[in-house]
C-alpha cells in the first residue's frame, strides 16, 4: 500500500494569496438614509446597515485568522516532510554502507 499525499505548496500559497486579497477588498459601505430625520424605520435601518458593516469585518478578520492557521499549518507540514525526507536519505545511506561492510 504505497499511496502518496501530494501537496502543492507553491498552490495553496497561491490560493491564500488570493483569499487574503478578497477578503481586504471585501468591503460593504453603508450610508445613513437620512440623519437628521427621526424617524423609527430609518433609526432601524441604520441600526442594520451597522450591524452588517460589523458583521462584514469580523468575516474578514476570520478570513485572515483562517489562512494564517492554514499558512502555519502548511509550513509545518513542509518541515515534517523535509525531516522525514532527510531521515529516510540517512537510513538508506546506513543500510548501504551496512550491505557494503557484508
Amino acid at each position: 500500500m504505497s499511496e502518496k499525499i501530494k501537496v502543492s505548496y507553491e498552490e495553496v500559497s497561491k490560493a491564500l494569496t488570493s483569499i487574503n486579497q478578497s477578503a481586504n477588498a471585501l468591503q460593504y459601505k453603508t450610508s445613513s438614509i437620512a440623519e437628521q430625520n427621526r424617524l423609527e424605520f430609518v433609526n432601524k435601518m441604520n441600526e442594520v446597515n451597522t450591524m452588517i458593516t460589523q458583521l462584514a469585518e469580523q468575516y474578514k478578520q476570520l478570513l485572515k485568522e483562517h489562512n494564517q492557521q492554514v499558512e502555519q499549518s502548511l509550513e509545518a507540514l513542509k518541515l515534517i516532510d523535509e525531516s522525514l525526507a532527510a531521515l529516510m536519505d540517512s537510513f538508506s545511506h546506513g543500510v548501504k554502507q551496512a550491505l557494503e561492510k557484508e
